[in-house]
């Protein structure tokens, strides 16, 4: 099984600020993310467990599906998709995380884009419906609480 890499990184260089927020996901740090982000971030910090957001997943992910910010793939490793064989896309700035993402969901064999989620993509595709946003900071306050969190 292969992925299909797409690299959509415009011509121009990117900005510090957009270098600087990518490059903290490094191997080192992603190989520690599952256990310190979804494992505790999410539950202390931000009073959203892992399995809470897994559940939202699996109302939202779909048979033609585009994840955005991909991590380590840990969501869509542990998703349920409507299919047994999802067209999956993968779009991500940072190449580790494309790597680790693309390897740990193989048997998918998704497509890679690389590309900066803030900037205008076109990867010519049909129209693709995007689900959430993985920066738990962006949510309005009232939604951090556990008991409070809803997705819509």
């Amino acid at each position: 099984m292969t992925s299909t890499f797409k690299d959509h990184r415009p011509t121009v260089p990117y900005s510090q600020e957009v270098k600087t927020g990518q490059a903290v996901y490094t191997k080192f740090t992603l190989a520690l993310y599952d256990f310190f982000v979804l494992g505790e971030s999410n539950h202390w910090i931000w009073k959203c467990p892992t399995p809470h957001l897994l559940k939202h997943d699996n109302r939202h992910v779909s048979g033609n599906h585009l994840d955005v910010r991909v991590g380590t793939g840990y969501v869509l490793d542990h998703c349920q998709f409507p299919t047994k064989t999802p067209r999956l896309g993968l779009l991500d700035l940072n190449p580790t995380c494309l790597e680790m993402a693309a390897k740990r969901l193989a048997r998918f064999q998704p497509t890679i884009f690389r590309a900066n989620a803030l900037e205008p993509i076109h990867i010519g595709a049909p129209r693709v419906r995007l689900h959430r946003i993985d920066l738990p900071a962006a949510l309005p306050a009232r939604h951090h609480s556990h008991q409070n969190h809803r997705f819509g």
